[in-house]
């Protein structure tokens, strides 16, 4: 089905890519021969297809085609997903396969008739196979294909797995024997992340023909391009130009889309999103933290990782490893040996695993997983005429950061240095010269607040632009939050932190500035007075240039956790720095981030069983701070300072 590229998508709205593709859309690029391939087998009597890739490869759409095809045949079509059962559903086997015989029964317009089969002698498994041949498949003329979608919820209940799965291998080979189970044809559909948590390194269900969904080429990406209406694309100059972007991003569906939405609207050039891709704050930051947190939790994974992303060539690791790494897409697997699947994890990854943000520049021993020193990455020589570079504190898809020495003063008292990222070309200097003047303006004014670093010069070297700015000698918030595990904070603390942090908020937003990425790591604990300082302006934005204009989109900036839901979908406002400290201390009051919590149906976070030693009314005014509406959050930092001091702690 090539894509439908009759009607330009740039005279109508475009949606945020995500969504399982419509038949009719012309952002389906086919992928020869799974197409074929699965509705070809769905007309085998008893067959039985999985479709398993890592999340947003297209599973969805690949199965609309199929049930697409199947219905064109005259099968009936039962589809199933595993995220609409209760969690109580998966309490035990028998309750689980009565809330399935009962849902396909209904979908097939059947009345469930459960006791007529079911037998505690004779087992839940043995009672549930008798139903479907002697009742369903008896009562349907026409063959039928059951999708069953999300299984991969199936498997994080092994007690429910370790029969369930078996039962449906018995079906498939019941099948030759059976004339009724001949009409049954399934179609299982699953995401393989889920063999990261689960401490297994092969599909807990291999029966069937296995569809596993491989990247776009570079003329799938071309089209894919073009039926975004991004004409640039077309032809061999487009090759050319869109190869740069498959290797940045490798070629996911999902994760070029996104690229190409943010394209076609004109948000940002295909240089800005390349320089911005590999960091938290570009179109792929969540998705990037997500990962992150995965590996996090799993330390030998995290360790194999490393290992793969340590070198350009190609690398062996353990095979368990590589098996569960290739399923969350990171790495490509070529015989025994691995190799990142694309540079825009090898690069975020290796700023997160071997340059470690503090006061220093550090960098990861392989071998023993440890931190360590390295030697000073400066340039060649004294940037501005007077500031010496003394190591590197970080890098990312904005510039580079050095701690300097300032040499035209007594005592050469250190500063930090910020190389911004060369994201414009040529012909855009001037534009770009006009912006850099802008930002510098911003950080002037907010600088003359007394826990801002204050901006000491900024300048232009070789077409390059840099900002210097005072340099602050402190811990990050980020050790304070890591004991909070252990001995979370108490209500006073909370305030004292609350009451540390608003009062520069308010002077940021009183400067028409929306910070963007408050997180603890951008935050610093001074060492001369225990007072916060807010760090890091390089995603701020500032909105008097977007008066008028409030409904246009930016781009998406932040970190996952702690950006509120307008912010993920580029339209911040000022209470979207509310949201983020309000997260921050609740993150202290329960010692772990609250991201990993349950939500309500309202998308609000459950924190408060977990933290009973918090004052009622301080919960009260945190849960109004992370409202996930905006609308119905504190407005200003004010506003929430006057409902703290309106309160006798």
């Amino acid at each position: 089905m090539p894509p439908d590229n009759a009607s330009n998508p740039t005279q109508e709205f475009l949606e945020f890519p995500g969504a399982p593709l419509s038949l009719d859309s012309r952002f389906y690029i086919q992928r020869p021969p799974l197409e074929e391939l699965v509705c070809r087998e769905v007309e085998k009597p008893g067959s039985v297809i999985r479709i398993q890739a890592p999340r947003r490869m297209g599973k969805s759409s690949l199965l609309n085609r199929l049930v697409a095809h199947a219905k064109a045949k005259g099968y009936r079509v039962v589809n199933l997903d595993f995220q609409q059962a209760d969690e109580n559903i998966f309490s035990n086997l028998d309750k689980f396969l009565r809330w399935f015989s009962t849902n396909i029964s209904r979908k097939l317009r059947l009345s469930p008739k459960l006791d007529d089969f079911w037998d505690e002698d004779t087992g839940s498994k043995v009672s549930c196979t008798f139903y479907f041949e002697d009742y369903l498949l008896e009562e349907v003329d026409s063959p039928i294909l059951l999708t069953l979608n999300e299984v991969n919820i199936v498997f994080e209940h092994p007690d429910i797995a370790k029969d369930f799965l078996p039962m449906l291998r018995f079906w498939h080979e019941q099948a030759k024997q059976v004339e009724a189970f001949e009409k049954l044809r399934l179609a299982i559909v699953h995401s393989t992340e889920v063999y990261v948590p689960l401490k297994i390194h092969q599909s807990p269900f291999n029966v069937g023909l296995p569809i596993k969904l491989s990247d776009f080429n570079l003329n799938q990406t071309q089209d894919l391009a073009v039926s975004y209406g991004l004409d640039w694309a077309a032809g061999e100059s487009g090759s050319e130009k869109l190869a740069p972007l498959l290797a940045m991003v490798g070629g996911n569906p999902y994760r070029l889309s996104v690229a190409f939405y943010y394209l076609q609207r004109g948000e940002l050039t295909l240089e800005q999103l390349l320089q911005s891709a590999p960091t938290s704050a570009g179109i792929y930051g969540s998705h990037l933290q997500d990962l992150w947190e995965i590996l996090q939790q799993e330390p030998a994974l995290k360790a194999a990782w490393l290992q793969a992303i340590a070198t350009e060539d190609s690398t062996d690791i353990d095979p368990i490893a590589a098996y569960k790494l290739n399923s969350l897409g990171l790495v490509e697997l070529n015989g025994s040996s691995v190799t990142p699947s694309c540079q825009l994890y090898r690069l975020y990854f290796r700023s997160q695993l071997f340059e470690k943000t503090t006061s220093g520049r550090q960098s990861v021993d392989t071998e023993n997983q440890t931190l360590t020193p390295v030697a000073t990455a400066s340039p060649s020589s004294i940037l501005g005429s007077r500031y010496r570079p003394i190591s590197q504190l970080g890098s990312g898809g904005f510039g580079y950061t050095y701690l300097a020495e300032d040499t035209h003063r007594p005592g050469n008292p250190q500063c930090v240095v910020k190389k911004l990222a060369r994201w414009f070309s040529p012909e855009e200097l001037n534009h770009a010269r006009r912006l850099f003047a802008t930002e510098a303006q911003t950080l002037e004014q907010l600088g003359a607040h007394d826990r801002i670093p204050r901006l000491l010069a900024y300048f232009e070297q070789d077409e390059d632009f840099y900002l210097v700015q005072e340099f602050i000698e402190g811990p990050l918030l980020t050790e304070e939050l890591a004991d909070c595990q252990y001995s979370p904070w108490e209500t006073d603390e909370i305030v004292d932190f609350l009451e540390d942090l608003l009062p520069i908020l308010e002077f940021v937003h009183q400067h028409q500035t929306i910070h963007r990425d408050i997180k603890p790591e951008n935050l610093i604990r001074r060492q001369v007075d225990r007072k916060l300082v807010l760090i890091d302006f390089g995603v701020a934005k500032n909105t008097t240039a977007m008066r008028g204009d409030r409904d246009r989109r930016t781009l998406a900036v932040g970190t996952c956790g702690y950006a509120p839901p307008e912010q993920i979908q580029g339209r911040p406002e000022f209470n979207s720095d509310l949201y983020a400290v309000g997260t921050i201390a609740i993150e202290g009051a329960i010692g772990s981030h609250p991201d990993r919590l349950s939500q309500s149906p309202s998308q609000e976070v459950n924190w408060r069983e977990f933290a009973p030693h918090i004052d009622s009314q301080l919960a009260t005014i945190l849960d109004r701070m992370v409202r996930p509406d905006y609308q119905q959050r504190y407005q200003t930092a004010q506003e929430v300072l006057a409902d703290l001091q309106a309160i006798d702690w």
